[in-house]
C-alpha cells in the first residue's frame, strides 16, 4: 500500500517546529509554482492551529508573518496573485 504524502503537508508539519517556519517560507520564495506555494502556506497555517499547544507560533502570529513576508493581506484567499516582500 502506498501512501500519498502532499509536499503542503510535510511543510506544515516541519514549520511548527521551532525556527522552521523561516527556513519554510525562504525555500517557498524560491518555488516556481504559485499553487503549490498556495497550498503549503494553508497547511502552514492549519497546523499552527491543529498544533497549538505545541507549536512555536500561534495560528494568529502565523498568519501576521506570512502576510508580512508575502505581501498579502489575507493569507486564506484563494489567489495567486502576491509577491515576497523583500527581505
Amino acid at each position: 500500500m502506498l501512501l500519498s504524502v502532499r509536499p503542503a503537508n510535510v511543510l506544515g508539519q516541519i514549520a511548527y517546529k521551532k525556527g522552521c517556519i523561516e527556513t519554510v517560507i525562504e525555500h517557498l520564495k524560491t518555488w516556481e509554482n504559485k499553487e503549490l506555494v498556495l497550498q503549503a502556506l494553508d497547511e502552514i497555517i492549519d497546523v499552527h492551529g491543529r498544533y497549538k499547544d505545541f507549536a512555536i507560533l500561534t495560528q494568529e502570529e502565523t498568519i501576521k508573518y506570512i502576510d508580512k513576508i508575502t505581501g498579502r493581506r489575507s493569507s486564506r484567499t484563494s489567489s495567486s496573485e502576491f509577491a515576497f516582500a523583500a527581505a
